[in-house]
């Protein structure tokens, strides 16, 4: 008798015909995320996620394919795209359970000239591989030597981190850096946390940039002088420009948050 799906290593069947669409733009609708994916087979279903009262979209949708074949080509065709200026991600969507968390690894030490099935060959020994990604430089199309590579469960990833960390990638010339992924978000975030408090308290510089800056920390944080108390801009205390205020009820995000949740989404 012949299998519904692909046997993963926990020993399940799955057919994995399901696929979560995230990044959509605002403006895009279900006729048009149906058209897109459409092209490489036939659908069961196809819904943009969005909310019940106002119809504001989330920015997520769910794809869902008659054939398993055609999932996994939807992936490798249109993962990555740029629609109306966003680009888009496309990967399988998966069940919650405790065996899928800490599954996704952060890969450092990628050697340049690797490209994402070179990635995979070298990481596909130790488990089912859903999905790899290698960061390129948005200006030059080059790779960035970092990336990630997900796995179908948590002990195939930290089987991964056992046999991989510390050795040297056929080709390469640095050694594999590797940890789970979500560890190196609150590693960044913590950073930068205790960088924003430390600049705070010290004496008056001109603040440095943070970890991975770019964005919110280059536009407000690195512009900023500190003067062991209130920050100053230009030299000009704040209180100058009326002082920075309570923090308005309405806006909980603003407040400082050691851990920083809800700085990198």
């Amino acid at each position: 008798m012949q299998s519904e799906g692909p046997q993963t290593s926990a020993g399940r069947t799955e057919t994995r015909t399901n696929l979560i669409v995230n990044y959509l733009p605002q403006a895009m609708n279900e006729k048009e995320l149906q058209c897109m994916f459409m092209t490489i087979g036939t659908l069961k279903s196809c819904k943009v996620m969005k909310d019940f009262k106002t119809g504001y979209s989330y920015g997520f949708g769910f794809v869902d394919f008659q054939r398993p074949e055609d999932a996994a080509k939807a992936i490798e065709t249109l993962n990555g795209l740029d629609v109306m200026n966003k680009k888009i991600k496309v990967s399988y969507a998966r069940p919650p359970g405790e065996n899928i968390k800490d599954s996704n690894l952060y890969v450092a030490g990628i050697p340049r000239d690797y490209n994402e099935a070179q990635l995979e060959q070298v990481f596909a020994s130790y488990g089912a591989i859903i999905q790899r990604n290698i960061l390129k430089d948005k200006i030059t199309g080059a790779s960035r030597g970092v990336g990630f590579v997900r796995f179908d469960t948590k002990d195939e990833a930290q089987a991964a981190i056992a046999g991989l960390d510390g050795t040297i990638p056929p080709g390469g010339t640095e050694a594999f850096k590797i940890k789970i992924a979500e560890d190196h978000g609150k590693q960044k975030a913590a950073y930068n946390a205790g960088w924003t408090a430390g600049a705070n308290r010290g004496p008056r510089v001109q603040a440095p940039a943070p970890f991975g800056s770019g964005g919110f920390q280059e536009g407000m944080m690195g512009k900023y002088a500190y003067d062991g108390g209130l920050p100053s801009r230009a030299g000009v205390p704040l209180s100058a420009y009326g002082g920075i205020g309570a923090m308005r009820s309405d806006r909980p995000n603003n407040r400082y948050n050691p851990l920083g949740y809800g700085m990198f989404q």
